[in-house]
C-alpha cells in the first residue's frame, strides 16, 4: 500500500483511489483518455492518421441460432452452476440437497408404483 501510494506521489497522479468494497480489493489510477474529437487537431497531420471501422458481422440465420442452442442444451452448458456455487463452503450444502432431491423423488416413483 505504501508502495503504491509512493509511487503514485513520484509518477504526480492526482486523482486515484481504492475500491475496499468489491473483491477483490481494486486500486484505480485516473489517467488522461484519449478523445478523437477533440485530440484530432493536436495530431501532426491528417495522412497519419487512419480510422478503420470495421463493419459489423451480420446476424446468423436462425437456423444457425438454434442449432447452438441445441448443442449448447445438449453439452449440458445449462446446468452449470455459478462461480459463486463452485466454492468448497458450498459443497455439503448441495450435496445434502442433491439427496434430499433423490430420496423424494424415489419415495415417490415407490408410491406412484404401489398404486
Amino acid at each position: 500500500m505504501v508502495f503504491l501510494l509512493n509511487l503514485m506521489n513520484k509518477e504526480e497522479f492526482k486523482k486515484y483511489w481504492i475500491d475496499f468494497h468489491h473483491f477483490p480489493v481494486t486500486f484505480y489510477a485516473l489517467t488522461y483518455a484519449y478523445n478523437p474529437l477533440t485530440d484530432l487537431d493536436a495530431c501532426l497531420s491528417g495522412d497519419d492518421i487512419r480510422y478503420i471501422k470495421e463493419p459489423t458481422p451480420p446476424p446468423l440465420p436462425f437456423r444457425v441460432q438454434f442449432d447452438n442452442w441445441v448443442t449448447d442444451f445438449w453439452q449440458l452448458e445449462w446446468l452449470r452452476f455459478p462461480q459463486s456455487l463452485r466454492q468448497p463452503e458450498w459443497r455439503a450444502s448441495l450435496c445434502v440437497l442433491a439427496l434430499i432431491t433423490m430420496l423424494s423423488s424415489w419415495r415417490i416413483i415407490r408410491a406412484w408404483r404401489a398404486a
